[in-house]
């Protein structure tokens, strides 16, 4: 599923996010930015040490490291709260929000995401892909000067069926607004 709102391509893929061409790969961490082990593998010990030196990120925020990832110059490392957490949601907004603000200040063309929050944080899929497209849209809305696409990748139909549904239904929502703000005046 595509499509474009402004000037920002959003696409939800079902794929390896770890497999995409993008400038910079976003991916949901601990404080301590903790790396899975494919990442590891992948960006070796370089990537380690450069992640190491950085040594932490607040929770609802994010760092980056640049890397040389097979498909990605860029790792942007973000702290969701866990699911329970105080202002959770409020916590993964910001999480996201963040994300995409830097992405935007390290001049990044394309960004490839998963879905942030999910998982060992506990957020359900639905809460996750309602917060992640709310602020993707509202983002497409910023002055952009260099973000143009954002891909979601998911690992499963579930989370792919989750993010469609709440991309269109935000989508539904956006476009009855403009046109009621379009008939006012």
């Amino acid at each position: 599923m595509k499509s474009k709102v402004k000037k920002l391509t959003i696409q939800i893929i079902e794929a390896d996010l770890l497999q995409q061409e993008a400038d910079a790969i976003a991916l949901a961490t601990d404080p301590i930015l903790t790396l899975p082990p494919e990442l590891i593998t992948l960006g070796g010990a370089e990537l380690t040490e450069a992640v190491t030196l950085l040594g932490w990120c607040d929770v609802g925020h994010a760092v980056s490291v640049s890397t040389k990832l097979p498909h990605a110059n860029t790792l942007i490392l973000a702290a969701p709260p866990k699911w329970g957490e105080a202002s959770a949601r409020g916590k993964l907004a910001n999480t996201i929000w963040d994300i995409l603000q830097l992405a935007e200040s390290l001049h990044i063309k394309t960004l490839a995401t998963p879905p942030i929050g999910i998982g060992k944080f506990g957020h359900p899929i639905e809460a996750t892909a309602h917060i992640m497209m709310e602020q993707i849209l509202d983002y497409a809305y910023e002055p952009i000067k260099h973000l143009r696409n954002i891909l979601i990748c998911v690992s499963s139909d579930v989370a792919y069926t989750s993010f469609k549904n709440e991309f269109n239904r935000q989508i539904v929502s956006l476009d009855s607004s403009e046109d009621s703000q379009a008939g006012v005046g």
